[in-house]
């Protein structure tokens, strides 16, 4: 192949480089629990923003939010004790899974963790 033609395809070859879309890299996300109480940490690096965050805590349909959790990086919960629900006497086990998307809404990670949910605390 000619020097032309080498420097040609180069040429063509960064031209629809350029042209497709670039995919994200480094973003990271990690869920840590306790009870009643889960955090998300992320790092958005290579993800356009804002993100959003969608909570779901999954064990009983006795589990009580509080407040919204919805694009919180914190989110609290509690069920009731023994008294109101004489299935859960005491702390049971949870899993709390969040699912991140992109400021285009195309999601971009997800993360579960364990978590204990007991009544409420205060």
């Amino acid at each position: 192949m000619t020097r032309a033609g080498m420097a040609l395809l180069v040429f063509a070859g960064s031209l629809v480089s350029g042209l497709l879309p670039s995919q994200a890299h480094a973003f990271s996300i990690s869920l840590s629990c306790s009870t009643g109480l889960c955090v998300v940490s992320l790092d958005t690096t290579g993800v356009s923003t804002p993100v959003s965050i969608d909570w779901d805590i999954a064990g009983s349909a006795n589990i009580i939010i509080p407040r919204y959790c919805g694009n919180k990086r914190l989110c609290s919960f509690y069920c009731p004790d023994g008294n109101d629900d004489p299935t859960h006497p005491v702390a049971f086990p949870v899993t709390v899974t969040v699912v991140v998307a992109d400021a285009g809404n195309q999601i971009v990670g997800t993360a579960s963790a364990h978590a204990l949910c007991a009544g409420q605390v205060g």
